[in-house]
């Protein structure tokens, strides 16, 4: 290196290997996405990025035989991993300002006041040489990452990540052929979602039709499915290592596929809360009123406080037992005595609560559209599924 002697380099070096570690140290630590997860596997690329690039600015300065080929392509993995999982470069970034402030401090106190034979002239010179060096890598560092990026972009799980968002905020039908085309999805005019969980390590062993589009999330699966495709699809589902029911939506154009995710998703909420009954499938087109009415749950809450309302007159104490006598009367269409053998009460009691519940809900009560209200709101009170 013009202008600084090699035994400059011989008496660096000592300090360098405890530099590289005190550096990735500081990058862990100051750099927020690397604190976040603090990766034993970041800190020991980091260490090993810092270490080789320390030593080839050595060797140069010490004029030995030097091999750049093995730090460059060390930088270059930084940037394509980083690309390649569709990460920015503002963690590294930041790390290569951290290093640059860390070697001019470094190089500072190693030369101070002529220590080890260094003039403030040549400390200058090694430290403006070192950020060259610096940005020479980041260069690295930025055309690595292009060609990790684009490898993401390109990848099958990227392409169907992206056409899922483009399916739920329906997209342009142009963009989403394009990304369709892309993972050679034969894009249907009409299609149903099935929803379904399944134990872990499953999703990869389902054998679909071409035209379902399979989609991971969570712990489940959402299979997009042209119609005509729909009983072979759920088949294969059933085949394979099911958790719970398999949800069904009701048919959609493709460019409303993000209100069926919508449906299964919802439906998938109702039967935890046991507004839906389990079954091996859940046709969505069977309960629509309950999609409906729980679509908001603050709503739904309101609502169904709003229905049972009369229920308040019975007191708390015989709320449950009016309710479940309504509900038996309602939904089954059951006689007082149908309903007294139901529950193993006299049928005097059983008119007595027939009676009291016509006379506090009235008019509701000859409504079918209220009765239905109160059919749903009843069974999310007690806890019964849909039936």
């Amino acid at each position: 290196m013009d202008g600084v002697p090699p035994e400059v380099g011989r008496a660096l070096r000592p300090a360098a290997r405890a530099a590289a570690m005190t550096t990735a140290d500081l990058i862990m630590t100051q750099v927020g996405a690397y604190a976040r997860t603090g990766s034993p596997y970041r800190r020991r690329v980091i260490i090993r990025a810092v270490r080789r690039a320390s030593d080839l600015f050595l060797d140069v300065i010490e004029g030995l035989p030097t091999v750049p080929e093995a730090v460059i392509g060390t930088f270059a993995t930084l940037g394509f991993e980083e690309g390649g999982a569709g990460r920015d470069l503002d963690p590294i970034r930041c790390a290569f300002e951290i290093a640059a402030l860390r070697i001019s401090q470094e190089l500072h106190d190693q030369c101070e006041q002529g220590q080890r034979g260094v003039s403030t002239a040549v400390r200058d010179r090694l430290v403006a040489a070192a950020i060259e060096y610096l940005r020479l890598l980041m260069g690295v560092v930025v055309k690595a990452h292009v060609r990790g990026a684009r490898r993401y972009e390109d990848d099958p799980s990227t392409l169907r990540r992206r056409l899922r968002d483009a399916l739920l905020r329906g997209g342009e039908v142009d963009e989403i052929a394009a990304l369709a085309g892309q993972l050679g999805w034969p894009v249907p005019e009409e299609v149903v979602v099935c929803a379904v969980d399944l134990e872990p390590g499953h999703a990869s062993l389902i054998q679909l039709p071409p035209t379902a589009l399979l989609l991971e999330e969570g712990s489940g699966v959402l299979a997009i499915v042209d119609v005509a495709e729909r009983d072979a699809v759920i088949d294969a589902l059933r085949r394979t290592h099911v958790v719970g029911p398999i949800i069904v939506s009701e048919p959609v154009p493709l460019v409303q596929v993000g209100q069926a995710i919508a449906w299964v998703r919802r439906a998938s909420v109702l039967i935890v809360a046991g507004v839906i009954h389990p079954a091996e499938v859940i046709w969505c087109e069977n309960f629509r009123a309950e999609l409906a009415i729980y679509a908001d749950p603050e709503l739904s809450r309101r609502q169904t406080a709003r229905v049972l309302a009369p229920l308040d007159a019975v007191g708390a104490l015989a709320r449950p037992k009016m309710a479940e006598t309504l509900l038996l009367w309602l939904a089954g269409r059951m006689t007082p005595h149908d309903i007294a053998l139901e529950i193993g009460i006299s049928d005097r009691t059983a008119r007595y609560r027939v009676a009291r519940l016509r006379t506090i809900f009235g008019p509701m009560l000859d409504d079918p559209e209220s009765v239905a209200f109160l059919i749903l709101a009843l069974r999310s009170e007690l806890g019964h599924g849909a039936e």
